[in-house]
């Protein structure tokens, strides 16, 4: 059987968050369109897209403490640096949300360009 539990009500505020951040750089990316300075939001979103993402790699360490318990840790360290340090990775990882949520809604923009400019040209070329 599968596991019906209810999301936190935090998860889904992010969610709903994360979506609406998507739509937002959407429409004022489709929006720029009409306009001279398009190529520059179109530049300014990758560089954005490249550089949030390497931030939220180097702030989060490589990601390298997610999941890690205390038992997993080197014996030589003592049950207070194993607990900061995991605690520590954990505080980095909510703090960072906000970029996993810019993050999402470039990923989103690009793929929704991605599929008007490629994928629905070439369904409509296999339809006729």
């Amino acid at each position: 059987m599968a596991n019906k539990e209810k999301p936190s009500k935090k998860n889904v505020i992010t969610l709903c968050a994360t979506v609406v951040v998507a739509l937002l750089l959407l429409a004022f990316y489709y929006f720029s369109m009409n306009f001279e300075f398009f190529r520059f939001v179109m530049w300014g979103y990758m560089i954005a897209l490249a550089a949030l993402v390497i931030a939220y790699i180097i702030y989060n360490k490589g990601m390298y403490l997610k999941g890690v318990t205390e038992e997993m840790l080197p014996d030589e360290m003592s049950l207070e640096e194993k607990r900061a340090l995991i605690d520590g990775a954990k505080r980095r990882l909510e703090r960072s949300k906000w970029m996993i949520m810019l993050i999402i809604g470039f990923i989103s923009t690009f793929a929704v360009e991605a599929v008007l400019l490629f994928v629905l040209p070439w369904i409509e070329g296999m339809i006729g």
